[in-house]
């Protein structure tokens, strides 16, 4: 688990957005808990759906 990231609980975690240096992007770094409790594995696309002013649920987009 990366020091950015903290669990809360089972279901929520704290994340850190990052910015590359490079090409300003921003991102998130998903800790192996995290992506082993939802079933998510490296390149998988997900969903950001705005909760509030400061929170944020991800969910894996589902193949069309």
């Amino acid at each position: 688990m990366t020091e950015d990231a903290i669990k809360i609980n089972n279901t929520t975690w704290r994340l850190t957005v990052m910015e590359d240096e490079t090409t300003k992007q921003l991102y998130i770094e998903l800790p192996e808990d995290v992506l082993k409790q939802m079933g998510w594995q490296e390149n998988d696309v997900v969903e950001w759906i705005n909760k509030n002013a400061n929170t944020w649920t991800l969910e894996k987009k589902k193949k069309e």
